[in-house]
Formats: C-alpha cells, sequence, structure tokens
C-alpha cells in the first residue's frame, strides 16, 4: 500500500487545526452578535435601548434615556411658570434673581430654581435696591433693605417717621408745615412732629 507524500500529511494536519481552534472563537462572535442591548424598567414601566423619556410622576422638563439596561439624564432644565428653564439659567422676577441648579438623588436628577443674591425687594407693588434708602407711601416711615443672603431681606427703619399729607397725598418730614383737614376742620398750617403726629394751628 502507497503511504501520501509527506507534505501532503503535514498540510492536512494543519488543516485540521486550525479548524478545531477557530470553532469556539466563530461561536462567541455569533453569540454576541445575537445578544440584544437590554431595556430599562421604571416604575413598572418598560423603555428600550436608547429610548428617551420622562421619570414618571416628575418634572417635564427633564429627559432621560435608556442605555443597556440603565438609564441616565440625557438633558434636564427647571420647570417654572409652565416653562423649560435651562441648566445654570438665571434670570430676574419679582425683584429676585433665581437660577436653576441640578440636584442629584438615588440616580434620579432633579432640577430646581434657587435663589441668588438678593440685589432688591420688593415694596408697594415696585422694586428697590439694597441699602438705599426709601419711604414707605402709606406710613411715611423711611427704611433701608437689607440682604439676609439666599433670597432672603429685611427692612430697617432710617430716622423718624414722618406724616401723612392726606390732601396732597405725600408724605411731610419732620419739623415740616402742611394742610390738613382734622375733625371736620380745614388747617393751612400743620407742623409734622415726630412719630407721625402733627400740630396744627389757624
Amino acid at each position: 500500500m502507497m503511504m501520501p507524500p509527506k507534505w501532503t500529511v503535514i498540510v492536512s494536519a494543519l488543516v485540521l487545526v486550525a479548524c478545531v481552534t477557530s470553532s469556539p472563537i466563530d461561536s462567541e462572535e455569533k453569540r454576541i452578535e445575537k445578544r440584544q442591548a437590554r431595556p430599562c424598567f421604571v416604575e413598572g414601566r418598560r423603555y428600550n435601548d436608547l429610548e428617551t423619556f420622562t421619570y414618571p410622576g416628575f418634572s417635564r422638563c427633564v429627559q432621560y434615556q435608556c442605555l443597556d439596561g440603565r438609564y441616565h439624564a440625557a438633558n434636564g432644565a427647571c420647570e417654572w411658570n409652565g416653562r423649560c428653564v435651562a441648566e445654570g439659567a438665571v434670570f430676574s422676577e419679582a425683584c429676585r434673581s433665581l437660577r436653576c441648579v441640578r440636584v442629584t438623588t438615588n440616580n434620579v436628577h432633579y432640577y430646581q430654581m434657587e435663589p441668588t443674591e438678593q440685589d432688591k425687594c420688593k415694596v408697594e407693588g415696585r422694586c428697590v435696591s439694597m441699602n438705599v434708602p426709601f419711604q414707605h407711601t402709606s406710613s411715611c416711615q423711611r427704611y433701608t433693605c437689607v440682604s439676609l443672603g439666599r433670597g432672603g431681606y429685611e427692612f430697617r427703619p432710617v430716622g423718624p417717621r414722618g406724616c401723612r399729607d392726606e390732601i396732597n397725598s405725600r408724605c411731610v418730614d419732620v419739623n415740616k408745615n402742611f394742610s390738613a383737614w382734622v375733625d371736620g376742620n380745614y388747617y393751612n398750617s400743620c407742623l409734622c412732629q415726630i412719630g407721625g403726629s402733627y400740630q396744627c394751628n389757624g
């Protein structure tokens, strides 16, 4: 019986080895190709991979995205008076400066408006600057608005309280004269005294 040439045997063996060693690699690649990205389950709801959604029960201005079974905030903003305000944006409203900031708890991002350093106070429907004396029109007392930080402020009286001139709808400083009606009588000369009281003659 004739034997095949030696080179033929060697080539056949190499081919056999190559086939045996390549089979597990091919199987692993096919297994990876067949595996699909996992969906996300949030509050009993299913979201497919790469799908964006809003977290149930929270702001519509925060968008999340599912990535292979886990979700993260794709973009977010603060919801304020029915509109979405971008993170970091600052705007003024009712004499206050507000900024949109992000707070994270248990992988859930919350966006909320927080006051910046107070720069004005609201008095009788108008905004007055900090540390600048102004007169309260109804009490005729002068005040200064002082910041307490993080949006808070208080009014501190400055000097004695003046008098209210009801005839001319104005405030009169202490030791100044003005006209007034007192118990049905008209007085042309009334002297304003400390505390808002006044004395009329003639």
